[in-house]
């Protein structure tokens, strides 16, 4: 019986790979193609650039290492890419704003996600 309670604990030590896409909330309003987005900067102190965080329990211990299939910078540029380009504001060469992100941390709570009506996560 002790063996089991350890197996089920451990099962839920281990890392899982989330892709990340972006789907809008409402109904995007189309723009004008004025916007072209840099390569995000990621600041966290994180040392596998793929590592979104970690899920943690009640008591603050890691529960499971969420991680993404490619950098998240680049998962951050094609969700803003991919928001811009659904809204026609996406310019494919030079444009006059260019969009820059500073990626600090990401943040996914249960308050937040009701917050915004569904899922999601802020990178702040």
């Amino acid at each position: 019986m002790r063996w089991v309670a350890v197996l089920l604990l451990l099962a839920g030590c281990g890392g899982t790979v989330t892709p990340l896409a972006y789907a809008p909330t409402v109904t995007p309003v189309a723009g004008s193609s004025v916007v072209q987005v840099a390569p995000p900067t990621d600041v966290r102190t994180r040392t596998d650039p793929n590592d979104y965080g970690t899920i943690r329990g009640g008591f603050g211990q890691p529960i499971k290492s969420l991680r993404s299939d490619i950098p998240i910078t680049a998962v951050v540029a094609r969700a803003m890419t991919d928001a811009l380009a659904q809204r026609n504001m996406l310019a494919r060469g030079a444009a006059p704003v260019e969009v820059r992100l500073t990626i600090g941390r990401i943040v996914d709570d249960p308050a937040f996600r009701r917050a915004v009506g569904g899922g999601g996560a802020r990178i702040g």
